[in-house]
C-alpha cells in the first residue's frame, strides 16, 4: 500500500475524517529503515504488513490524542470500529480473563 492508496482508505473508504498532513504523517513514522536502498528503494513507497500495522495504531493515536486519559488499546477499538464499520465489519470482543497462580500452604 502507497501513501496514494493510504489517503483513499482513510478520508475517503473509511471517511476517518483525518487531514491529508495527518495520514501523511503517520504514513512517514509508520516506515522502517530501508536494507540496501540503492537495489531495494520501491520499498521507500510500500508499507509492508507490518508497516500497516503501525500506521493503524499512529491512525487511532493521532485522532484522539484529545483524549489523553483513554489507553492506546482502547483507541485502536475506537479506530477498528470505525474501520470495519465502512466495510460492513464488525470487530470480536476480546475477553480478557485474567488468571491468579499461586503456590497454596496447603501443598506444603
Amino acid at each position: 500500500m502507497d501513501l496514494k492508496a493510504c489517503l483513499q482508505f482513510v478520508q475517503v473508504d473509511c471517511n476517518l475524517s483525518m487531514s491529508e498532513k495527518d495520514v501523511t504523517f503517520c504514513y512517514g513514522m509508520s516506515k522502517m529503515t530501508v536494507y540496501d536502498e540503492l537495489n531495494h528503494n520501491d520499498n521507500y513507497f510500500k508499507l509492508k504488513f507490518v508497516e500497516f500495522l503501525e500506521f493503524i495504531a499512529r491512525l487511532a493515536h493521532l485522532k484522539y490524542r484529545a483524549m489523553a486519559d483513554i489507553p492506546l488499546v482502547e483507541k485502536l477499538e475506537m479506530i477498528l470500529d470505525d474501520i470495519f464499520f465502512a466495510f460492513g465489519l464488525e470487530r470480536n470482543e476480546v475477553v480478557t480473563e485474567v488468571v491468579e497462580v499461586s503456590e497454596s500452604d496447603n501443598d506444603y
